[in-house]
């Protein structure tokens, strides 16, 4: 595995706390997501992967635990795996058998100043930058190649969980570095904020149904809040636990039944926006 030092600041991320993210025994967001007790899956982004050429440059932002790197280093993909911790990086590269790539990523803490890449993904990861335009947009599109294009995931704000943390925000109460969202938008805010920064929606398509969402969070938040007063009596609570009860698989998977037969109507209560965007100049 090839790695390189840490290179300076620019459209770096804020710092995570180590394993905080830790996704390597999920699926990579290029197919899916296991979440909320559901199998989510699409074929929004192999559709357009399919477009990209056998051995490109690919860059991962907001990498993480390196799932999708991984992946697409899998395919034969020349990946560079960008967050802001490079030892963070390595720990999670650890967890991985790289015997069979071609191409092992290079790791760094910023986006690249040269170069050009065919694909750029990023997932789950603007709405956590203070100013996305400038910190990743911008630079996105200065590297993205003729025809490449980019793989994004974002949030909705019209979501419980979006709404319980914008409050907790305002509430002025502190999150690990790096875990706040600090963008919130609506699914159509999310397409202006792209369209009006130089990207054309290639495609834009919802996962995580209302019913799932909701459910899911209105056991999760007050599950949490109750392991923080169990910490301070010094009880064991897990909250996790309390949650699989309330919002077991089976239950949860009759939820997204209910989802996908009414998403024409309540698309815009999903919980992530899925987008393919490239340069508008393409």
């Amino acid at each position: 595995m090839s790695t390189h030092t840490r290179s300076g600041t620019g459209g770096a991320l804020p710092t995570p706390e180590p394993r905080t993210f830790d996704r390597t025994r999920d699926v990579p967001k290029l197919v899916g997501c296991n979440t909320r007790n559901v199998a989510y899956r699409w074929t929004i982004y192999e559709r357009h992967l399919a477009g990209v050429p056998a051995g490109a440059q690919v860059l991962d932002y907001g990498a993480g635990s390196l799932r999708e790197t991984f992946e697409m280093a899998q395919r034969g993909f020349n990946v560079t795996a960008v967050d802001l911790d490079v030892a963070l990086l390595e720990r999670y590269a650890a967890d991985y058998d790289w015997s069979s790539v071609r191409h092992p990523p290079t790791l760094v803490d910023s986006i690249p100043t040269s170069g050009r890449f065919d694909l750029i993904t990023a997932f789950d990861v603007i709405e956590h930058l203070e100013d996305p335009a400038v910190q990743a947009i911008a630079r996105f599109r200065s590297i993205l190649a003729p025809g490449g294009v980019i793989f994004c995931t974002v949030p909705n704000r019209r979501t419980l969980p979006e709404f319980a943390t914008k409050l907790a925000l305002r509430a002025g109460k502190n999150q690990p570095n790096g875990e706040a969202h600090l963008q919130f938008k609506s699914p159509k805010e999310w397409h202006d904020f792209f369209v009006d920064n130089g990207l054309q929606i290639v495609e834009h398509d919802m996962t995580i149904g209302c019913a799932v969402n909701t459910w899911f969070w209105s056991m999760k938040l007050p599950a949490n809040a109750l392991r923080k007063v169990a910490r301070k009596v010094r009880l064991d609570f897990d909250p996790d636990r309390v949650v699989n009860t309330v919002a077991p698989g089976w239950a949860m998977r009759g939820l997204d039944k209910v989802d996908q037969a009414t998403k024409p109507l309540t698309r815009g209560l999903f919980g992530w926006n899925l987008f393919v965007l490239r340069n508008a100049s393409a």
